[in-house]
């Protein structure tokens, strides 16, 4: 029945309610959602409430003759009736409730004060502060949501009267919230009261906005106001560098900012001057606390910008400050460099400027480029892996080794890597260059260069590396290895299959030994062709074999 009542008096139901009265309900219940059984506490009411929400004057005498003032202290009765007061500015009934609860707490005000602000009613808001100023701050609520409701609004009256009120402290809940209301608003007699009230609050956002806002007056007001930590000066070096203000890093530089590799990393995005500026700084101040890994991101980000940032390429490589093999996030600069030649037209018309730069300036061509636990890779395989012939023409005549045997995670030798690649051009390159075309494979998840063709399933490879030699007898690596025969069947390789079957036919070995074409290996080969779907390879083998395919 009260729910009922609650929801004639928001009707403006007067029949209604009179009919419901006559009934004699129970008016002082707890307070209750009146349209769903949510006890969210803004979706609470009570007869009451809703009687002062809608400003009835006489209801709300006659529901206080009928008991609604009575238990104020239980189920949330007060406080409902302290925010409907408050919504609709009503400073006598405000009053008259907290004379009935002189001793009510704070947490009981805050959202009658919080509703008080959002509507405007200043006065009334300031009667609450007026009457919390006398509660024990250690029971008060630490929610500052008053404080950013009078920010928003914009009334520094507010503002100030809360932040004196003695019941707002820098424990209080939210504060970083409110503090970015009060720097988005601007007025400073109140940024700079903030500073002065919280001596132990750092609030970096004050000097980035000053900055970004290009307020040179208001950022030396904060300076001299608090300074800020090492951490923020950094942030403001960072927004002079993306504006390129050569004046405002000099400032900054001399206030104490630190130039990080952060920092380096977005001046050598297009700004020379800048990034001539910091790596001067750090050579005059800080030469020897290069470390691991120093600039090397810097330098990633002047490769990204590719040939229209040659300058400020060239400005950190000839500083000699920079780690250039340094792999960050798994990628060297050169592994970069690479990657811009698979993914944009070749350079080889200038001479592969990035990557010369790259190699002129101390960087290993023989180093891993590109790290991964299982596959890593150094920069000829990788050129390899591209496709682009030229480039790894060019690695070598850079003095890269092009026998370079597997070992710990780089898995392949060049022509390894070209035979499984399947590029007939590279592979030819690099026999006429000499590779050792029978280089054993890795010990775990190897093969050699024969072994890996017949995977990829280049017929035309193949025959390039029996006819310099390749030897099909050689055992595949003993982890994850598979001689030919096996790799084509398991990689669904038809036409593969028939010509090393024939080249094995034509094959003279002077001494017994393993072939890789026994009966166990043409039967792993169908096993494996057949697990992958490849059933008309399973059935070749089948029958150059002469198994049975029901054995395998």
């Amino acid at each position: 029945m009260e729910k009922v009542l609650s929801a004639s008096i928001r009707g403006n139901s007067n029949d209604l309610i009179a009919l419901i009265l006559e009934q004699n309900p129970k008016i002082a219940g707890d307070a209750r959602n009146i349209e769903t059984l949510s006890w969210s506490y803004d979706e609470l009411t009570t007869p009451l409430a809703e009687a002062i929400l809608i400003k009835n004057l006489p209801l709300v005498r006659r529901l206080e003759e009928a008991g609604a003032l009575q238990c104020l202290g239980q189920g949330m009765q007060f406080d409902i009736a302290l925010v409907s007061a408050a919504a609709v500015g009503d400073t006598e009934y405000v009053r008259k409730l907290l004379a009935l609860r002189p001793r009510a707490e704070l947490v009981a005000m805050a959202p009658a004060l919080l509703r008080a602000i959002q509507n405007d009613h200043t006065d009334l808001a300031l009667e609450f502060l007026d009457a919390a100023a006398g509660l024990s701050v250690k029971r008060a609520s630490e929610d500052s949501q008053a404080l950013i409701a009078a920010t928003e609004k914009r009334n520094a009256r507010l503002v100030h009267t809360i932040l004196n009120s003695g019941v707002f402290n820098d424990r209080s809940t939210n504060l970083v919230a409110a503090i970015e209301a009060v720097v988005k608003w601007g007025n400073q007699s109140i940024i700079r009261y903030l500073i002065t009230a919280f001596p132990r609050i750092d609030f970096p956002s004050l000097y980035t906005e000053a900055l970004e806002n290009e307020d040179r007056n208001a950022f030396e007001s904060l300076l001299a106001l608090r300074k800020p930590t090492r951490e923020y000066l950094g942030d403001c070096l960072k927004i002079a560098i993306r504006k390129d203000d050569s004046s405002f890093y000099h400032y900054l530089i001399e206030r104490g900012a630190v130039v990080s590799d952060m920092e380096l990393a977005l001046a050598a995005r297009r700004r020379p001057a800048i990034l001539r500026m910091l790596l001067d700084y750090i050579i005059h101040r800080h030469r020897r606390t290069a470390t691991r890994g120093f600039g090397t991101q810097a330098l990633l980000e002047a490769i990204e910008e590719r040939m229209g940032n040659i300058e400020c390429l060239d400005i950190l490589l000839s500083s000699g400050l920079i780690d250039m093999d340094f792999l960050s996030k798994d990628i060297s600069p050169l592994g970069k460099a690479i990657s811009w030649e698979r993914d944009y037209n070749s350079t080889k018309d200038l001479g592969f400027p990035i990557i010369s730069r790259l190699l002129d300036h101390g960087c290993d061509v023989d180093s891993i480029v590109f790290y991964h636990a299982t596959f890593s890779q150094t920069a000829i395989l990788k050129a390899i892996e591209v496709g682009n012939k030229d480039l790894v023409e060019f690695f070598i005549d850079r003095g890269a080794d092009i026998h370079q045997a597997p070992n710990f995670s780089v898995k392949r030798s060049p022509l390894q890597g070209a035979a499984k690649a399947g590029n007939l051009e590279i592979v030819r390159l690099l026999l006429e260059k000499g590779a050792d075309v029978n280089t054993a494979p890795a010990r775990r998840r190897g093969g050699t260069a024969l072994q890996l063709a017949a995977i990829s399933g280049n017929c035309s490879v193949v025959a390039e590396l029996l006819a310099h030699g390749a030897l099909l007898n050689i055992p595949p690596s003993r982890v994850k290895g598979r001689w030919p025969i096996e790799g084509a069947g398991e990689r669904g390789r038809l036409t593969m299959i028939e010509y090393l079957w024939e080249a094995n036919q034509n094959i003279f070995y002077p001494d017994p030994c393993e072939t890789g074409f026994e009966e166990k290996h043409c039967r792993r080969a169908m096993e494996l062709a057949a697990e992958n779907g490849h059933m008309a390879c399973r059935d070749l083998i089948a029958k150059l074999s002469g198994l049975p395919i029901m054995d395998t």
